[in-house]
């Protein structure tokens, strides 16, 4: 009898446990910090898509991906690169995270190397390849 419930209860603990990983599912992942900053900052949050997130092999405290949300007119936009920088200390979350997000006017990165997307690119060059 009391093997029955040792195997029951361990059963159980099994069950919960899984249960309560897909439900949590994103927010166990070691990237859930970097993917949250990037989600303030698209106008629907809640259909961002996420691949090839990855800390950067320079500064582990920068993070790089693609995100794919849908726009304001309600389409799906594409996937689109970003990079984020978290802060070492959780007590400055929020306060000084910088999210950097690929623009989509790349013919203008080659002749303006001030434009928006040339500095993401230099950026991206140097954290995230």
């Amino acid at each position: 009898m009391s093997k029955t419930i040792i195997i029951l209860i361990g059963f159980l603990a099994l069950l919960g446990g899984g249960a309560g990983y897909w439900y949590y599912g994103e927010r166990l992942s070691p990237a859930a910090g970097q993917r949250t900053v990037v989600r303030d900052h698209l106008s629907d949050p809640d259909s961002a898509k996420f691949r090839n997130d990855h800390a950067s092999a320079r500064d582990a405290k920068v993070w790089c991906g693609e995100v794919n949300a849908r726009n304001r007119m309600g389409g799906m936009a594409g996937y689109a690169r970003y990079i984020v920088y978290l802060p070492a200390s959780p007590e400055l979350a929020g306060i000084t995270d910088e999210v950097f997000l690929e623009r989509r006017d790349q013919d203008t990165a080659s002749k303006d190397p001030t434009s928006d997307s040339a500095v993401f690119q230099s950026k991206w060059s140097v954290f995230c390849e």
